[in-house]
């Protein structure tokens, strides 16, 4: 049973890692195109997410047996990422369009590296802790990085459309933080470092 919950957990931070970066790609370019951002620049904004997955990936991948237990690195970037959430609605606020892209660049950047924390730990479990299932899991791993993509999107439109732009940044980042409070209650067993 306690194998069963380990999966589901790392099964839901994958889609929650891979939600966080496809909820914004309904209404940001509409909201962005309003204050006079160009299309090449929202382009960057979506691409230095992937960028931080793959500049910090290798660090996190080489740095995991020296870190704290695999509970506390993922519950911590969760919850660092849904502070990023809460933050991006502030932005809003900006009315400096450079000064709004320097932090929605950071913003994004950040929310990559938690991304690629969240699942280079999520690939070490499913490798390290299930070896006789982690062909299966790595796949059920892979699926729901595509759940992510897909449901982050529509969300993003849902939100955006019912609770305006603030709000939807506010409602996603409290959601990831209380998930992240959660997971770390409820992830079973404490790994060794």
């Amino acid at each position: 049973m306690c194998l069963e919950r380990k999966i589901l957990w790392i099964l839901f931070v994958t889609v929650v890692s891979n939600f966080g970066y496809a909820v914004i790609a309904p209404f940001l370019p509409i909201e962005y195109l309003k204050k006079g951002i160009s299309d090449s620049v929202m382009g960057f904004i979506f691409a230095v997410y992937s960028a931080a997955v793959v500049l910090w990936s290798p660090y996190v991948s080489s740095s995991l047996i020296y870190m704290a237990s695999k509970r506390t690195i993922i519950g911590v970037s969760m919850f660092l990422m849904g502070v990023c959430f809460a933050l991006f609605g502030l932005t809003d606020k900006i009315t400096n369009n450079n000064i709004l892209i320097a932090c929605v660049f950071a913003n994004r950047f950040f929310q990559g590296m938690c991304s690629a924390t969240m699942q280079t730990t999520c690939y070490a479990i499913a490798t390290n802790e299930f070896p006789k299932k982690k062909s299966l899991i790595i796949g059920l791993v892979e699926a729901m990085t595509g759940v992510g993509l897909i449901l982050g999107p529509v969300a993003g439109s849902l939100l955006y459309s019912s609770l305006g732009f603030q709000n939807c940044f506010y409602v996603l980042g409290g959601f990831i933080i209380v998930m992240s409070v959660c997971f770390v209650i409820f992830y079973p067993g404490e790994e060794g470092r």
